[in-house]
């Protein structure tokens, strides 16, 4: 394997890229989400020493961007990296190791991935209150109602939800029996 820095390998990558064709808005997507990339590490390491943990933690310590602004970054840093395993830069593609966060499941996602590993002792919580109590059926109940009247759905609770997601699955091909 060749020794070669994060900016060495985007410059090889972006020239990949521009004979492949790609298209100028890729290419200027592809290239934001590498300086942002290159800015959080602080500096120039070896490609081959940037790990799928380094990523991760990068995508979970963006904050203040719109939601469909942090799966952009996933395709472009996975992009580099299948380009350096093919160019044998790198072994191994670590984009196996990193699921791509999708808009919708951002904060979800974060909370997964930042939780340290001591709390996922059984009996843990997975979610908690502020004030890091286990959620109640209160809590969620309360917490439905209050999010349901801001988006201006009156009545939200959690049993319409419950049929909600029921019929959407019997209407896509799901069977009554699995959906008990």
């Amino acid at each position: 394997m060749m020794k070669i820095t994060l900016s060495l390998a985007i410059e090889g990558y972006e020239l990949a890229a521009y004979a492949r064709k790609l298209s100028p808005q890729t290419l200027s997507d592809y290239r934001n989400s590498f300086g942002k990339f290159g800015a959080w590490l602080g500096k120039d390491q070896e490609l081959e020493e940037i790990s799928a943990d380094d990523i991760r933690a990068f995508l979970v310590s963006q904050n203040g961007i719109a939601a469909k602004t942090l799966p952009n970054f996933h395709p472009a840093l996975f992009a580099l990296w299948r380009w350096a395993n093919r160019e044998r830069i790198v072994e191994g593609n670590i984009d196996r190791d990193i699921i791509p966060p999708k808009p919708d499941q951002t904060a979800i996602w974060r909370h997964l991935c930042t939780r340290d590993d001591s709390t996922k002792a059984p009996g843990r919580p997975l979610f908690t209150t502020c004030e890091d109590r286990r959620i109640t059926r209160d809590n969620l109940y309360h917490t439905i109602q209050r999010v349901g009247e801001r988006v201006g759905i009156a009545g939200a609770n959690v049993h319409g939800f419950r049929h909600t997601c029921a019929i959407h699955y019997l209407r896509n091909g799901g069977t009554r029996t699995r959906c008990r």
